[in-house]
């Protein structure tokens, strides 16, 4: 049996040495901001209230209790591989420990979270495209049970930071915050676009699951620019026990930059990814030899590693007060040996409060971008690039209830509608009306 040692240390003496040091180097006596649960039914931040202040002294010291339920009816109404509607329903239920303020030590964060989603949502399998058309209705990411009822522990984290500067954390992990657009949101947020190619660049789904064993150190130099590194398993763990997983592990470092230009608030991301010891699909396949390989037992041809890199960057073009409207952009490109999509693009324009009347009301209008790779095996299967618009606006009905209504336009990457090369016995085999799919959508968030 090999026994770790840290220099010869026990643990408790590095956990007793991040505490002891933490106390002297952070000031702040937390680091979450305190929630206002207060206020009368139609004006408080939650449906549920302070409950007779129970939950605001809970906050005050520290534990966060969260709860919100979004709910999302889309129809595709025209084109796509077949009409269809559905509604589904996703929950999420997020528990916050923040040290400092329970009195404990300063500088330490628990998060636990656990997601479930239930009823029928349009996928791939409707659309013919290869973005999903309701980003929220991947979480939680269960591949066993699409479009099925499903629950999971999506996060259980512990932060620690050793100054204001630095920090370090570790547990299951949720990257669902990463690559996030102060305009165009992230996959975690319920308030901006809907479709996944405005909320991440797709490039990263072949590396990054949304829940992973793993762990990382985070730098905050200034106000101005932050950055992480994190190593994770590449194995997605949403679902599935984490220590279980065997499929290779990846890298990712993400830093952000902050400015301002004439007193107009903007930024840029930039992250890298890179996951090794896997078995990643082989994309520069010649069709012919694939099915032929198939045919034997041989299988596909496998690579081990794969890389990608992303950028998204906002810019405000009018600001007051922390209302506005400004511009985005998104950009991925990756292994085009390894990744299925060569490189995506994304840019539109969204913003809050453009109407006095309606200061907490937001909306968006974007297009998006896939290219994939040049693949032998998809000029056979005759897929070229995907381009879509999504355009839609989130109304405030009180603080804690929000509604938005969508439309998304895809270009999907089916050049021939009703094309199709069919092997013998596939008379039934789905094929596309239009490559030009069109979807309503309408959303709302409560929050608890």
């Amino acid at each position: 049996m090999t026994k770790i040692f840290l220099n010869k240390t026990p643990l408790s003496t590095f956990i007793f040495f991040c505490i002891f040091y933490s106390s002297h180097v952070l000031s702040e006596e937390g680091i979450l901001p305190t929630p206002d649960y207060s206020g009368d039914f139609m004006n408080r931040s939650t449906l549920t209230g302070d409950w007779g202040g129970v939950r605001q002294n809970l906050a005050e010291n520290g534990l966060h209790l969260d709860f919100r339920v979004v709910t999302t009816y889309q129809n595709l109404f025209e084109g796509g591989i077949k009409e269809h509607d559905g509604v589904v329903s996703t929950q999420d239920l997020s528990l916050q420990l923040d040290t400092g303020k329970a009195g404990l030590w300063p500088g330490g964060l628990l998060k636990l979270r656990v997601e479930s989603r239930v009823g029928d949502y349009i996928t791939s399998a409707h659309t013919g495209g290869l973005s999903p058309v309701n980003n929220d209705a991947l979480s939680p990411n269960d591949s066993d049970n699409v479009n099925d009822e499903t629950i999971g522990l999506t996060e259980l984290m512990f932060t620690q930071f050793l100054s204001p500067q630095f920090g370090i954390f570790g547990g299951l992990l949720n990257t669902l915050d990463g690559d996030e657009n102060e305009l165009a949101g992230s996959p975690r947020s319920d308030s901006h676009f809907m479709n996944s190619s405005f909320l991440l660049s797709t490039v990263e789904f072949r590396s990054v699951p949304s829940v992973t064993l793993g762990g990382g150190m985070i730098f905050i130099p200034n106000d101005w620019i932050m950055g992480s590194i994190v190593a994770f398993d590449t194995e997605e763990s949403a679902t599935h026990d984490p220590f279980e997983t065997d499929r290779g592990t990846t890298i990712a470092t993400e830093w952000k930059f902050k400015y301002d230009i004439s007193n107009l608030p903007g930024a840029q991301t930039y992250g890298v990814l890179y996951a090794f010891n896997n078995e990643f699909t082989k994309f520069n396949n010649d069709p012919r030899s694939t099915l032929t390989g198939l045919i034997r037992g041989k299988g596909i041809a496998k690579e081990s590693s794969s890389w990608a890199f992303y950028h998204n960057a906002h810019q405000y073009l009018q600001w007051d007060d922390g209302r506005g409207w400004g511009i985005f952009t998104r950009f991925g490109i990756a292994d085009r040996e390894s990744n299925p999509i060569d490189w995506s693009a994304a840019a539109g324009i969204s913003g809050n409060g453009i109407f006095n009347a309606r200061p907490n009301d937001t909306f968006g209008l974007g297009v998006y971008h896939l290219e994939l790779t040049e693949s032998p095996l998809f000029r056979f299967l005759d897929l070229s690039e995907e381009n879509g618009a999504e355009l839609w606006y989130n109304a405030e009905v009180t603080s804690w209830f929000h509604v938005t209504a969508d439309l998304q336009i895809i270009d999907t990457a089916i050049d021939d509608p009703g094309f199709g090369i069919i092997p013998p016995g596939f008379t039934s085999i789905s094929l596309p009306e239009s490559k030009t799919a069109w979807i309503f959508g309408l959303r709302t968030e409560i929050k608890f």
